[in-house]
């Protein structure tokens, strides 16, 4: 089949450079606000879990925004995302959205703009 838009195929690399920056962004505000959350008590569950919540929300994001050890990112949020969708059963369809999404960064790479090297 022909490719109605043949000169947007060189375009490929900054579709993971797009999808980082949205998965890294969303769960840097997400650790952000789970952490105020917790420093005004107004958070729910035990204190431990949200702390790892905070802490691979906060790291995956990180690494994940930044480009570097992009697939370590993308597994521990894929991680996160799974127990996320599992836990808050209201909002499944946008932590199994979110899931989705780390897992095609975790199978493409880091794409342009990281610091990550396909070997």
């Amino acid at each position: 089949m022909v490719n109605p838009f043949p000169d947007l195929l060189s375009f490929g690399m900054l579709a993971p450079l797009i999808v980082r920056v949205f998965l890294g962004g969303y769960f840097l505000l997400y650790g952000y606000a789970i952490a105020r959350a917790m420093l005004n008590e107004n958070a729910s569950g035990p204190t431990c879990i949200n702390s790892g919540v905070v802490f691979v929300s906060l790291v995956g994001g990180l690494l994940v925004l930044a480009g570097f050890l992009t697939q370590i990112g993308a597994a521990a949020l894929l991680l996160l995302n799974a127990y996320l969708a599992y836990v808050k059963q209201g909002q499944a369809q946008i932590f199994l959205s979110l899931f989705a999404i780390a897992l095609s960064l975790l199978f493409s790479g880091a794409g342009a703009f990281a610091f990550d090297l396909p070997l």
